[in-house]
């Protein structure tokens, strides 16, 4: 694939650039109940950017994520409410604390993968949910979880909000910078073939336990924005099937982008409440399931990469049409610049 041309890297900056700014006015046009949907699933986007570093770059499979994002949201609770540590460092506190549970899941990884991997993961993800997450340490069976104080200049929903999304940025950039770095090209080296990575030198142990970890960190981030948003670290929040229903979003955002692990975040939490609101799915069961789950099979067989492909495949027939008007105005300036 060829490097993108001046054309292309301008599209891009004004695409980023007009999403910043809808993203930065649009608490202004909800209530407070889909403000708070949009917040969940900004924390949600960050747990789906963790997938796109591990599915996405690596190839390797994960259903523990929900179990990173607990162990993240639990230890910056009991951080904040027991050990007076302020709100803003225990955010990446609760990601590290999840990065020795991200390296123990990349064991199994050594061994095995694919659905194998997937398995073990969610097994994983079972353990720590039954064995941690519920003991009264962590705020007992009852779900009562543990308190997560935010601070007063995020004590609004709409700053609250502005915070998510900076952090979800920043992690974005980073991960799109580590992408084209040594460590993440050895990482794609790794996905394409892992015979091929070990001739050249690359560790094949060391390269999966390192994304699993840092997998892990970004997810463990994602559960301290999420549990900081209610106010309250519950173990109840993190089961097994969010993790199966983070992979599942995913999929449908697209596991090879950024944008991808955006789309996947608000789907999670607006898809549902926005299905229940069609004219009689509501007062049907659990027919607002049926319609998510069709559309899942909808999507994958029309853009089986993602809407995230198909939001690029938009970018790029923008900066051709960008690429022909500039084209067109050089070869009209170049026309009046010939003596007649």
């Amino acid at each position: 694939m060829s490097p993108r041309d001046s054309v292309d890297r301008g599209v891009r900056a004004a695409l980023i650039g007009l999403f910043v700014l809808v993203a930065l006015v649009v608490p202004a046009m909800l209530s407070a109940s889909n403000l708070y949907l949009l917040s969940a699933g900004i924390a949600y986007g960050i747990a789906v950017l963790s997938l796109v570093v591990l599915v996405g770059l690596v190839g390797q499979f994960s259903l523990a994520q929900a179990a990173f994002m607990g162990v993240g949201a639990l230890t910056a609770a009991h951080l904040v409410s027991g050990a007076g540590v302020p709100f803003l460092v225990a955010v990446p506190l609760g990601g590290l604390a999840a990065v020795p549970l991200g390296m123990l899941a990349a064991i199994p990884a050594l061994r095995v993968s694919g659905v194998y991997l997937a398995v073990a993961t969610l097994a994983l993800g079972q353990a720590v949910d039954t064995m941690f997450f519920h003991t009264d340490f962590n705020g007992g069976s009852s779900g009562g979880g543990i308190p997560l104080p935010r601070p007063a200049a995020f004590s609004g929903a709409t700053q609250y909000y502005w915070f998510e999304l900076a952090v979800l940025l920043g992690l974005i950039a980073f991960v799109c910078m580590f992408r084209t770095r040594r460590a993440g090209r050895n990482l794609a080296a790794l996905r394409e073939s892992e015979a091929a990575a070990l001739s050249v030198g690359i560790s094949v142990v060391w390269a999966k336990v390192g994304a699993f970890a840092l997998s892990a960190f970004i997810a463990g981030v994602a559960g301290v924005l999420y549990a900081g948003l209610s106010g309250v670290a519950s173990g109840s929040s993190f089961s097994s099937f969010d993790s199966i229903a983070l992979m599942a979003v995913a999929v449908i955002g697209g596991l090879g982008s950024a944008a991808g692990a955006v789309i996947g975040g608000v789907l999670k939490t607006m898809a549902p409440v926005l299905i229940a609101r069609l004219p009689g799915v509501a007062a049907a069961g659990d027919l607002a399931g049926v319609v998510f789950g069709a559309g899942l099979v909808v999507q994958m067989i029309t853009a089986p990469l993602g809407i995230a492909s198909q939001v690029l495949r938009a970018e790029q027939r923008v900066a051709a049409r960008v690429r022909i008007m500039v084209a067109e105005r050089r070869e009209a300036a170049a026309r009046l610049e010939v003596p007649g």
